[in-house]
């Protein structure tokens, strides 16, 4: 390389290639940074795969949560008795225009959740009757997963009252 000063301040200087010099990356040298690359995306993934599934998490929590506000309040609106009837280990709900989760034909049912099959949901009652007046039978629903420690417990008192609590992980 030679060296050659720019203007009259020596305190600028420029690098100028020689000829026939070719400029770029060598093999040797993207092989190194394909392997970093590589050692940090085995690093990231772990934490990658508890971040998704954490989220997971909280949102089947928030959207169980808004699914049972929205019974209570289509209960009392249309002043009819909505049970949300669990299934499948609690994954799917669907809630019907019944007092009891019978025999569920389409003609009753008003609305369907399914949770994804890599959560686990707990219950303390079989099925969940929002009465005309909004009041319900207490229940406590239970949401985590086994690729994280965020785990949400949803509570519902008798008068209707709905709280969604995170309990664990946060």
């Amino acid at each position: 390389m030679v060296l050659h000063a720019v203007g009259c301040s020596f305190s600028r200087l420029t690098l100028r290639r020689g000829r026939g010099r070719q400029e770029g990356f060598s093999l040797v040298e993207l092989m190194v940074v394909v392997a970093l690359l590589a050692i940090f995306a085995g690093v990231a993934l772990p934490g990658f795969r508890y971040l998704i599934e954490s989220s997971r998490v909280q949102s089947a929590s928030s959207t169980l949560y808004r699914l049972l506000q929205a019974s209570r309040a289509d209960a009392v609106n249309t002043r009819q008795t909505l049970t949300l009837c669990p299934s499948s280990g609690n994954l799917q709900w669907v809630v019907v225009r019944a007092s009891t989760c019978g025999s569920i034909t389409t003609a009753v049912v008003s609305q369907r959740l399914e949770l994804p099959s890599s959560l686990s949901v707990s219950s303390s009652i079989s099925n969940l009757s929002f009465k005309p007046d909004g009041s319900a039978a207490a229940a406590d629903l239970g949401i985590s997963s086994s690729g994280t420690s965020k785990a949400f417990s949803i509570k519902v008192a008798a008068s209707g009252y709905i709280s969604l609590q995170g309990a664990s992980g946060q």
